[in-house]
């Protein structure tokens, strides 16, 4: 999600500067991808604490995007009225209902979320002290694809593959995603050949 983010700020939405988090063993990465402030998040003191590091001189952003489970430090980073979206969070009875419902589903509850084709996050809007949340649900778009699909052709999006598993290994998949050293996104194939062409950084 976040090599895939940053993109889109710099290259579609045109953002003046695209800050983000990682080991000092991705910056590179992350720099090429539009990163024009990356933070080492294993440093020891302030230099590790992205908080610090992005409001050095009064500096606050528009908007922030939790991948990691930390809203109330990316509430930090924001200025009043900014926006902060996290995939982390768990769903809420209404966007439950819509998701079963755009599928034609009973009402499964929290245990159908993870594993159907959408994006359930909570949207923040900062307010000076303190944030007014409320859900957000992604729902699958024919036309939004295909216009992603052309920010790929005109070279404004890239996706970067780090392994590509077949789903015999899906288990193994999983267990690489934990480690936490995944570039860029991990793939299952489905169907054998399917992903024969993806360059991958780090094959099997």
């Amino acid at each position: 999600v976040g090599h895939l983010t940053i993109q889109l700020a710099k290259n579609v939405f045109g953002v003046s500067t695209v800050a983000a988090t990682s080991s000092a063993a991705k910056h590179a990465f992350l720099r090429e991808c539009g990163a024009d402030v990356c933070v080492d998040y294993t440093q020891r003191g302030d230099e590790g604490d992205f908080t610090k590091v992005l409001t050095r001189e009064g500096n606050v952003y528009d908007a922030a995007m939790d991948c990691t489970g930390e809203v109330s430090k990316c509430k930090k980073v924001v200025k009043p009225g900014g926006h902060v979206i996290s995939i982390l969070s768990v769903p809420n009875s209404d966007m439950l209902r819509r998701v079963t419902q755009y599928y034609h589903m009973p009402d499964l509850g929290c245990c159908l979320y993870n594993a159907i084709d959408c994006c359930l996050c909570v949207c923040c809007v900062s307010c000076g002290g303190h944030a007014e949340c409320r859900g957000i649900v992604t729902l699958p778009d024919g036309a939004e694809l295909e216009r992603v699909l052309g920010f790929c052709t005109e070279g404004k999006l890239r996706v970067t593959t780090d392994r590509v598993y077949p789903l015999s290994r899906a288990s193994d998949a999983f267990d690489y995603l934990q480690k936490g050293r995944v570039v860029g996104k991990v793939v299952v194939e489905v169907r054998p050949g399917a992903c024969e062409d993806a360059k991958q950084l780090n094959p099997l």
